[in-house]
């Protein structure tokens, strides 16, 4: 298992009995999506002119047309675009890599949430990473409970507040 894979299914356990208290008390019986991951190539980043390589993964809302789904060569084109018009190339990769994910969250209202993962680093072909340097990720989403209204309502302040603390 890779770390991407290892890190969404980890965070999938821990958030797993606080959506199910926060959807029951919603009156949401059920929550699924699609995911898919991509490698969109390299990125050089700041000062140290870094070389990345650079994997999106989408969790896609559910009940989508098939057009609404985003082929890996737009995704691609996408984050090309959104790298070379950031303002500041020297900036940390951190602040690059987390504009990029929020243009793809806001360009694409079907992503629930989307990720970009940069790593620093060989990846063989058996996907151990050597002369490891760094690995870098920025999330974003656009998860909503069917049936809530937009904002953080009452009912979702309470719900959150009663969900139980994660250990």
């Amino acid at each position: 298992m890779t770390r991407l894979s290892t890190m969404i299914l980890g965070l999938g356990l821990a958030l797993a009995p606080f959506q199910s208290n926060l959807l029951a008390q919603a009156g949401v019986s059920a929550l699924a999506s699609v995911g898919s991951t991509y490698n969109l190539g390299t990125a050089t980043f700041g000062a140290g002119a870094v070389q990345y390589t650079i994997v999106i993964t989408m969790a896609y809302a559910q009940n989508l047309k098939p057009n609404q789904y985003i082929a890996p060569s737009q995704l691609t084109a996408n984050f090309t675009s959104f790298v070379s018009s950031y303002p500041n190339a020297g900036d940390p990769p951190e602040a690059i890599l987390q504009s990029a994910v929020n243009s793809f969250s806001t360009m694409y209202p079907q992503f629930s949430v989307v990720t970009l993962e940069a790593v620093a680093g060989t990846v063989t072909a058996t996907g151990t990473l050597t002369g490891f340097q760094a690995v870098i990720t920025a999330t974003a989403g656009n998860l909503s409970i069917p049936g809530l209204p937009t904002g953080m309502s009452e009912a979702m302040r309470k719900a959150l507040k009663a969900a139980p603390a994660q250990k």
